[in-house]
């Protein structure tokens, strides 16, 4: 009896192509079959006949290689080395890549020069993990994403300007496109009209508000239409389009919401003359939209109260029908109140309470009426929760706590709105605004299965 050889073959095989037979394996159990059977015993053969008659039925293309990590000998079909692999390399056939929904995350922050962070989130945990940045500019505190989720827009405070950015998600890289006058003073918001041709700013020290267009190429250009808020001490915090087409803007210093139209072929922004005033020294911030139902939620920062109104879709008029307090004691005066968001079904809203408190209110909101029941408050974990941010999901709300230089992920309790806290917090210098941005990602997967043989 000869002596016995160990054999291993280790075949690669992409399973997501099925080329045709190739002439090489013909020529391989013609050659090495009989050379191999008087080399072992028969159940190595047998072994070994299993494997070929396996290569004999993988529809191999003719461009595929075989490869053996030492060369045959004479090319007479002696194996000398104890691995054979075979790879693919014809993907003419390969069907598509599959994607999986990726939940990247914006971070505008202070600093001279500061970059914007972009984070990917773990869709089970909320934790955090660095992706990239972009260039440093003045102060890009506040962000807006642009719906072809190419670009994005931020404001530079000091700086008075508006800044554009190009966003690769397949490269993971972010390039600096250009920036623009804000046409006045302490830009402190951003956002993009329904259209996505034009970016809208709020000047919060001259108390002014402007629209500049986008170019084809995601660059700004020079402001097309701009509004001085008159009165004593006016202070622009916040514009946004409705999803009714008509653009609110809040004036803290005014205690007022001025209500616009919209030119979306010049760019032309034109008074309503439905404006809305607050509850006197309230300091009205910021607005949230319900996503199904006629109504708006204004944080008021100065009062620590939340305004909720009917909102008339057809003129634009609102209509107050709930003032409710955002501190755990309503009778205190120190308030700083700041953000305000609601979960993508409508169900909840939240706000924050920043300095003395540094909380988030948390509400339910009665589906036939929109009036808000408080369900108690939350501490943010960190100081001066400036912003904060719910994921397009609904799961994970995102706190940015500008004095503690973190970021903290709370998940939402959805059987009775409450934050729980998941230990997952990031350290950023002085996060200021979170943005989300779903991406497509082509999963991480080869298709590629090895099998061994022994």
């Amino acid at each position: 009896m000869c002596n016995a050889h160990h054999w291993q073959f280790e075949f690669n095989i992409n399973t997501q192509s099925v080329p045709k037979r190739s002439k090489l394996l013909d020529i391989f159990e013609l050659k090495i079959f009989n050379k191999m059977k008087r080399q072992t015993n028969n159940a190595l053969f047998m072994m070994l006949l299993v494997s070929i008659y396996m290569f004999s039925n993988l529809n191999c293309s003719e461009k595929e290689n075989i490869v053996t990590k030492k060369q045959v000998r004479n090319g007479k079909g002696i194996i000398k080395d104890t691995s054979l692999l075979v790879s693919h390399t014809n993907n003419s056939n390969q069907s598509p890549a599959e994607t999986e929904k990726t939940e990247l995350v914006f971070i505008g922050s202070y600093g001279n020069p500061a970059p914007v962070y972009v984070y990917k989130m773990d869709t089970a945990t909320g934790a955090l993990s660095y992706i990239c940045s972009s260039p440093g500019t003045i102060d890009p505190s506040y962000l807006a994403i642009h719906p072809n989720k190419k670009w994005f827009y931020s404001v530079n405070e000091s700086a008075n300007t508006l800044s554009a950015f190009s966003f690769d998600s397949v490269q993971n890289t972010i390039t600096f496109i250009n920036s623009k006058s804000s046409q006045g003073n302490g830009p402190c918001y951003v956002s993009i009209d329904n259209t996505g041709k034009y970016v809208m700013t709020a000047n919060y020290n001259s108390g002014s508000i402007a629209v500049c267009p986008i170019s084809a190429d995601g660059s700004l250009g020079n402001a097309t239409s701009t509004d001085q808020h008159a009165g004593t001490g006016p202070h622009a915090h916040m514009i946004i389009q409705a999803s009714n087409n008509f653009v609110y803007n809040t004036d803290l210093g005014l205690d007022k919401i001025f209500i616009y139209s919209l030119d979306t072929t010049n760019g032309h922004l034109s008074s309503i003359g439905n404006d809305a005033s607050t509850i006197s020294g309230a300091g009205p911030r910021h607005i949230a939209f319900h996503p199904s139902q006629p109504w708006a939620y204004v944080v008021c920062e100065l009062k620590g109260k939340i305004e909720a109104y009917r909102v008339n879709n057809s003129t634009s008029a609102l209509t107050v029908f709930q003032i409710i307090s955002t501190l755990p004691d309503s009778t205190k005066t120190d308030a700083s109140a700041a953000d305000i968001h609601i979960t993508p079904d409508g169900k909840y809203l939240y706000a924050s309470n920043r300095n003395t408190y540094n909380n988030i209110a948390m509400y339910s909101i009665n589906q036939g009426t929109g009036i808000l029941t408080l369900i108690g408050h939350k501490a943010a974990g960190g100081s001066t929760p400036r912003n904060f941010v719910i994921d397009p999901s609904g799961k994970f709300l995102l706190v940015a706590c500008q004095g503690g230089n973190k970021v903290i992920t709370f998940k939402i309790n959805y059987a009775d709105g409450t934050l729980v806290s998941t230990g997952n917090q990031l350290s950023v210098i002085s996060p200021v605004c979170l943005k989300f941005l779903e991406v497509n990602k082509e999963k991480n997967n080869t298709g590629i299965h090895t099998i061994h043989f022994k």
